[in-house]
C-alpha cells in the first residue's frame, strides 16, 4: 500500500470486521443455548431418563404435577439413585388444594379433580416410603397453587448438568402435540442460573404438610 489513507481504511475495515465477528459469535452463543423441544425430542437431545440419571453425580431435582412417571414407572430408576446417594428432590401439587381443580382444566390426563386425587393417593404412598427408606438422601414437597413450569434439573452446580423446564399450557394443543420442552445448555448460563434460582423458588413455596 503506497498511500497513507488506504492504510487507515484497511485498519478501519480489520477493526469492522472484528467487531461483527465478536457480536455475531456473541449473539450465536446466545441463542443457541436454548432449544425448544416436544416431549418425543427430549431422549435424542438428552438422552433417555436412564441416562440422564447415570450421568448424575450429586442431585436431581424434578417437579410436576403428579409425578405419576417418575413415582411409578420410573421408581426402579428413582431406587438406583438413591442407593448411589445421590439427592433426590420431587415436588408434585397437593391434591387436597383448589389446584386439583384448576389441573382438570388444564392438563389433558385428568377429567375430574377426583380423578387427579386418586392418582396422587398412590403415588404418595412411594414417595412416602423412599422418605422413610432415605431420609438422608430424599426429599417431597407438595405446592398449595398450580404451577406454570414443570423442572428436570441434575447437578445444578455443574456446567454439565441438566436444564429442562417444561411450560404448563393449556390443552388442548396444537399443531405441535405436545407442551414445549425448553432446554437450557451451558452456553445460556444467565438463564440457567434464572430457572435454576425459579425451581428452588417453587420448593421454598411448597410445604411438606400431607394434603
Amino acid at each position: 500500500m503506497s498511500n497513507w489513507y488506504e492504510w487507515v481504511f484497511s485498519g478501519i475495515g480489520v477493526v469492522l470486521v472484528t467487531a461483527a465477528f465478536t457480536f455475531i459469535r456473541t449473539k450465536a452463543k446466545y441463542f443457541t443455548g436454548i432449544r425448544f423441544l416436544d416431549r418425543n425430542e427430549i431422549d435424542r437431545e438428552l438422552g433417555t431418563l436412564q441416562q440422564r440419571f447415570e450421568k448424575a453425580k450429586t442431585s436431581v431435582f424434578i417437579s410436576g404435577n403428579d409425578l405419576k412417571f417418575v413415582a411409578e414407572s420410573s421408581s426402579s430408576l428413582i431406587d438406583s439413585l438413591l442407593n448411589r446417594k445421590i439427592k433426590v428432590k420431587l415436588l408434585a401439587t397437593n391434591p387436597g388444594t383448589t389446584a386439583a381443580e384448576m389441573l382438570e382444566k388444564i392438563d389433558p390426563r385428568f377429567n375430574s379433580s377426583g380423578q387427579f386425587q386418586a392418582s396422587m393417593e398412590e403415588v404418595q404412598k412411594r414417595l412416602e416410603k423412599w422418605k422413610k427408606d432415605y431420609p438422608s438422601f430424599f426429599e417431597y414437597r407438595l405446592l398449595p397453587f398450580l404451577p406454570a413450569l414443570g423442572f428436570f434439573i441434575t447437578d445444578p452446580n455443574s456446567p454439565n448438568g441438566i436444564v429442562k423446564i417444561e411450560i404448563y399450557t393449556a390443552k388442548e394443543f396444537g399443531p405441535i402435540n405436545s407442551r414445549p420442552h425448553i432446554v437450557l445448555h451451558k452456553s445460556s448460563r444467565q438463564w440457567r442460573e434464572y430457572f435454576i434460582k425459579q425451581s428452588e423458588n417453587y420448593w421454598d413455596l411448597a410445604d411438606e404438610s400431607q394434603p
